[in-house]
């Protein structure tokens, strides 16, 4: 297969070169934040030898999906625009060359070491473009939004934040803003997935200038009040998280875990 495989006018003949060269560079930029966010950093394993989980598996297949119509609408004029309404460069570069001559004497598997590795100042500048826009710019903050689809999969809210300090019905929690404070933090924390949700951070301690014995009542009467003025949000945003950790919660069975 060459590079230049990849402007082929049939989409599913270029996707063959492109998931090639690209899904190896992508489960590697992958892997850490997808156990970060679902395996707790242990270990994502699937049924068979080195495979991952079906829904790690899914993720990735996902994101070369993604990374490939965005390829593939570059490539036909469609170039993404940055925040200031300008094409991506970048993704112009990579086009250019996958259209050049050159691309059409250039096999694409010596290239995949280089995408599996950082960039060099000696890659051509096609690659370092391609690693830029079709590796690393998708899976941006991917932890972060695997946490908040796994937890919106459970039935919770996509932004806990924004509706308890916005929502008309979430006015009696906003009565207490410490107290606010805490339960947000309490809710991020069920959302890792943390051992220990029941433990506030030292750092939040003393952000909040609270003690420990303060902030535990400030959390339990918060979660109370929520519970009672909308319990379907509890179950879904507090209860189903809880019931997805599969490891002791309470916090005397566990050190703590804030990070």
């Amino acid at each position: 297969m060459y590079v230049s495989d990849l402007a082929s006018t049939d989409p599913a003949a270029a996707f063959v070169p492109f998931s090639r060269l690209f899904a190896p560079a992508l489960r590697r930029a992958t892997r850490l934040p997808l156990i970060r966010a679902r395996h707790r950093a242990t270990r994502c394993a699937g049924p068979a030898q080195g495979s991952w989980c079906a829904d790690c598996e899914s993720t990735v297949d996902d994101l070369l999906l993604a990374s490939y119509h965005r390829f593939r609408r570059a490539l036909a004029g469609d170039v993404p625009r940055t925040t200031t309404g300008a094409a991506v460069r970048e993704l112009e570069e990579v086009g250019t060359h996958v259209r050049s001559t050159d691309a059409r004497y250039e096999n694409i598997t010596p290239l995949i070491p280089a995408l599996l590795r950082p960039p060099r100042a000696d890659d051509p500048r096609w690659l370092r473009a391609a690693s830029a826009q079709l590796v690393h710019y998708p899976t941006r903050h991917l932890e972060e939004r695997v946490r908040r689809e796994d937890a919106v999969a459970r039935g919770g809210s996509a932004r806990p934040d924004r509706d308890l300090r916005q929502a008309v019905w979430a006015s009696p929690l906003r009565s207490d803003r410490l107290a606010l404070e805490l339960l947000l933090a309490y809710l991020a924390r069920i959302r890792r997935g943390t051992s220990t949700p029941f433990t506030t951070p030292p750092e939040l301690l003393t952000r909040l200038s609270l003690d420990t014995r303060t902030a535990n009542q400030k959390l339990t009467t918060a979660l109370s009040t929520l519970r009672l003025i909308r319990p379907d949000y509890y179950t879904a945003n507090v209860t189903a998280q809880l019931a997805a950790t599969p490891l002791p919660l309470h916090p005397d069975s566990a050190e703590p875990d804030w990070h």
